[in-house]
């Protein structure tokens, strides 16, 4: 039960995701990359996804639910997603331990979740813009549901939302989307 206003929500999102990213980097030593605006990715295929759900009246979010899938020990992934999914074990030829990730990601969280509180959004966009190779100069494509909005991340906005500098030169912010093609 985030004491938030709803604009700020979708930052606890990415804030789950720098959560992830940290511990799976130092659970597993692998490299990890953050795909705007849910998904983790070890080379070019997804190995974590989260989906957020949260419970508003007028401006205040009153409970939000942050779910996280990660795949950790499958030895080998369905035929429909071998060529853009992933597991921890594929990836580092080694089983890891999900109490371990679990016990790092909600402690991780945590601390994420308390300099939000105190030091407002700069907390979790700054971090996440280090950290993802999405948040700069990545020429992309966003579904927003109902277009399609293509041109080069240019970072994000104040509140989370994806910046995309068009061919000319416009900016727009992406709320929310899928990135269904990027360079």
């Amino acid at each position: 039960k985030p004491d938030v206003s709803a604009n700020l929500a979708p930052l606890l999102t990415l804030g789950a995701a720098l959560a992830a990213h940290d511990s799976i980097e130092r659970t597993t030593e692998l490299q990890v990359d953050i795909k705007w605006p849910n998904d983790l990715l070890v080379g070019r295929k997804k190995v974590c996804g989260i989906l957020s759900e949260m419970h508003a009246e007028l401006d205040q979010v009153r409970s939000m639910v942050v779910g996280i899938g990660i795949n950790v020990n499958h030895s080998e992934m369905p035929d429909e997603i071998k060529g853009i999914g992933t597991s921890l074990r594929l990836e580092s030829g080694r089983q890891h331990s999900r109490i371990e990730i679990l016990v790092d990601f909600l402690t991780a969280f945590e601390k994420i979740y308390e300099r939000f509180v105190e030091k407002g959004p700069v907390s979790i966009t700054e971090p996440w813009m280090a950290l993802s190779s999405f948040a700069h100069g990545r020429a992309l494509a966003v579904h927003d549901g109902v277009r399609q909005i293509e041109g080069v991340t240019d970072g994000l906005s104040t509140l989370g939302a994806l910046r995309i500098r068009r061919v000319d030169g416009s900016v727009e912010e992406v709320y929310s989307g899928d990135v269904v093609n990027w360079g």
